[in-house]
């Protein structure tokens, strides 16, 4: 059973182990669903939005908040990173590839071998 991702078309697995309901913002796991804040859901969304693809920071950082943060209390690269490390804790290290000095890359094999 796969989910089509609205925005892309790409296709996400779903069987026991593993099921993502893209438009719901829900994760589940071997049959648990598991919560995800918004934020870290809005991130696990993009990256299943462009799979095999590297994803900037700054563009995480735009799709996530709309605007440059920039400036802020919290340094918004490092914000995101605890938004992928979530999403590894919860999928596995090998479904986020960290493209140093650039951003992240959801691997599709990857998430294929965690369903």
């Amino acid at each position: 059973m796969t989910c089509h991702c609205p925005t892309c078309g790409a296709e996400i697995p779903n069987t026991e182990a593993l099921r993502v309901l893209i438009e719901e913002r829900e994760v589940y796991v071997d049959g648990q669903k598991v919560s995800l804040p918004p934020k870290v859901a809005e991130t696990l969304r993009l990256l299943l939005d462009r799979p095999d693809r590297v994803v900037s920071w700054d563009a995480i950082i735009d799709y996530l908040w709309g605007m440059d943060i920039d400036g802020g209390p919290l340094d918004p690269h490092n914000v995101v990173t605890v938004y992928v490390w979530k999403i590894r804790k919860l999928l596995g290290s090998a479904i986020i590839e960290t493209v140093h000095g650039t951003g992240y890359r959801l691997n599709s094999s990857s998430l294929l071998k965690a369903a």
